[in-house]
């Protein structure tokens, strides 16, 4: 409980992190971000214009910028040993969930091996989705509502279902590559808001390639 303490010292008088979220110390959250009421981080980090919605947990995960996290989402669960005689960690931990001390040594080094959820920028996640930890989800990706994800999201794929599976691309494979070798959401705030117009409305892909060679050639 120390480090959710310390943790909510560190952001008591930031307008990004809600003083109802769980935000442990080795968490950092931008100030252009925005974490809501209910919501956990354990050592995990949120980007730029990225939100987490209420009641969402993040458990060693880095969500990029510009990402939209749904309600109670379950980002970078880890798993149980499963080849130890009991899964339970009454066994292997001394601050577990069931919150009765067995042993005073952790023998959880399973989660502390356990590889960080990469999120890109751009990525909206419905609410109520799972992803496992040590995946990739690429930037402008979207993972549907309910969706559990166990395997790596590709940038701009639309992936939904348990299990989760890509049913389509947002758009096509030359404008991906374009919207990823430009990478919009590293531009200057001023540069996007000039060109705001342009992410207000239903874009085609030549849209979008004519937005990128504008912003590229500026006059």
């Amino acid at each position: 409980m120390r480090r959710y303490f310390l943790g909510f010292l560190k952001n008591l008088f930031r307008r990004s992190t809600s003083i109802l979220a769980a935000v442990d110390c080795f968490s950092k959250v931008s100030d252009k971000a925005k974490v809501y009421r209910q919501t956990k981080l354990v050592e995990s980090s949120v980007g730029d214009y990225s939100y987490i919605s209420p009641g969402s947990e993040l458990i060693k995960a880095n969500v990029g910028k510009f990402c939209s996290i749904g309600k109670h989402c379950k980002l970078g669960l880890t798993n149980h040993p499963m080849r130890h005689i009991s899964t339970s960690p009454i066994f292997t931990k001394p601050d577990n969930a069931v919150g009765i001390v067995w042993t005073t040594e952790n023998f959880s080094d399973f989660e502390k091996e356990t590889p960080y959820l990469d999120i890109g920028n751009d990525v909206w996640i419905g609410s109520d989705a799972i992803v496992m930890s040590g995946l990739k989800i690429g930037s402008g990706a979207i993972i549907g509502a309910g969706a559990v994800v166990t395997k790596d999201v590709p940038p701009y794929a639309v992936a939904v279902g348990v299990p989760a599976k890509i049913i389509k691309y947002r758009f096509d494979e030359k404008t991906v590559g374009r919207l990823l070798e430009f990478r919009w959401w590293d531009l200057p705030e001023e540069t996007l808001k000039k060109h705001i117009g342009a992410f207000q409305h239903d874009s085609s892909e030549s849209q979008i390639l004519e937005l990128i060679n504008t912003l590229e050639s500026p006059k």
